[in-house]
């Protein structure tokens, strides 16, 4: 039997004096990104994450164990159809499997040389798994023992699949045509087991990240901000035939979407660049109809989110980071969710190739503004005036970059592309 290396943690820690919804796991048990989380009950959760690492917990996330997994790949999804089955997926088209809980995992395939984004099995036996760059779908109809191509796309890109049935299922993702020209949504349908897929569409530009359905009709998709529109999230009622949005009003990009029931649902991102990184996570209680955000104790970028029940669930992300709420988010001591998200800023227009304006419902006269590119480097700094400030980024090589506003008590963010 495989070794398995068990941490000790210590009993979860408050960042404050009083209680809150969501408790940070300090230390946590390792200092890797973390990538994705799945709940297979209240006690027992994984996550698995850089070079390999999966994560399990067997008692509610007090104590964790490292798994053997076999794989240095970095791992993105996790899927599990029973306590002791389940798959993992990742970079290269890595698929591992599971019978036995973690204890032991087997190389299924190496599908393709994609990176696998997303795994998921609506059954035993039927699975599908996808990833960005050449829009590739797999299946399998037999626990994984083989898997066969049913989409391949160069011109898309898709970060999330859910399947409702062995047959129906969505693929949602996106892809910037070329720096100069907005992002493209992709929304994908198969009725027939992915050997057909149509397009659907919503009335947003937002790149896609997850993508989530509670029954057959009701299902959810969530996705980045872009320039001055704030990050999204979809709702459909009619099996993708209509799509309605939801702006956040927070510049921060979603990741991950989560339904624990049909009611309750959770959505958790922020932005992942270093230096500017921040967290968010956001709740309905009426089938996605209006949507809150919740505290956090971590400023790290958070990109999966996953629930035993509608209190009990787990959010992951950069630097190990692992937060845990039995009060569905809510502060025990009776502080519910905050109002909606409100650090969006408005940058026009967009591609710019000599002036961006940006416009924000919060004071900024005066405060000092960064521009970083997607790597996190300054490339350059002004200090604004007015609250609708006008900024020469002439002297910018063409991309995509990040502002970054620091008012007292609040960091505002945005992005733009450079033409």
């Amino acid at each position: 039997m495989k070794k398995v290396f068990l941490i000790s943690m210590a009993l979860f820690a408050y960042a404050s004096a009083y209680s809150q919804g969501w408790q940070l796991i300090d230390p946590s048990p390792t200092v890797s990104n973390l990538y994705s989380v799945f709940m297979v009950s209240k006690g027992i959760a994984y996550a698995a994450g850089d070079s390999g690492l999966i994560l399990k917990t067997i008692d509610g996330g007090s104590h964790w164990s490292k798994l053997v997994s076999g794989t240095p790949k970095t791992l993105f999804s996790l899927c599990f159809t029973s306590q002791n089955t389940g798959y993992a997926a990742g970079d290269s088209g890595i698929i591992i499997k599971t019978t036995d809980g973690g204890a032991s995992w087997t190389m299924q395939t190496q599908i393709s040389s994609i990176s696998i984004r997303s795994v998921n099995f609506p059954d035993a036996n039927n699975g599908y798994a996808g990833g960005p760059f050449t829009s590739s779908v797999f299946k399998t109809n037999n626990g994984g023992f083989t898997w066969v191509p049913k989409l391949l796309a160069s011109e898309q890109c898709l970060y999330s699949l859910f399947f409702t049935d062995a047959l129906t299922g969505y693929a949602v993702g996106g892809y910037y045509p070329d720096q100069q020209q907005p992002p493209i949504q992709v929304i994908l349908k198969t009725i027939d087991g992915g050997n057909n897929w149509v397009t659907q569409s919503s009335s947003t530009l937002n790149i896609l990240r997850s993508v989530f359905f509670t029954d057959d009709v009701n299902g959810y998709a969530i996705g980045e901000s872009y320039g001055a529109f704030a990050s999204v999230i979809l709702r459909t009622t009619d099996a993708g035939l209509n799509w309605n949005s939801h702006s956040t009003g927070s510049s921060d990009d979603l990741f991950s979407v989560h339904f624990p029931d049909a009611n309750t649902g959770y959505a958790v991102g922020g932005f992942p660049v270093p230096g500017l990184k921040s967290s968010l996570i956001m709740k309905t209680i009426d089938n996605g109809i209006t949507w809150k955000t919740q505290s956090t104790l971590s400023p790290e970028c958070l990109f999966s989110v996953h629930f035993a029940d509608a209190k009990t669930g787990f959010a992951v992300g950069t630097n190990g980071t692992i937060l845990k709420t039995t009060t569905g988010g809510v502060d025990p001591a009776g502080i519910d969710d905050q109002a909606d998200a409100t650090n969006i800023l408005k940058i026009f227009p967009i591609p710019s190739s000599s002036i961006i304006y940006i416009n924000s419902s919060y004071p900024i006269s005066g405060a000092e503004m960064s521009v970083c590119n997607t790597g996190g480097k300054e490339v350059q700094k002004n200090i604004l005036g007015g609250n609708q400030p006008v900024i020469d980024i002439s002297r910018l090589h063409e991309g995509v970059y990040i502002i970054r506003i620091i008012t007292p008590g609040r960091v505002l963010t945005g992005k733009f592309i450079r033409n």
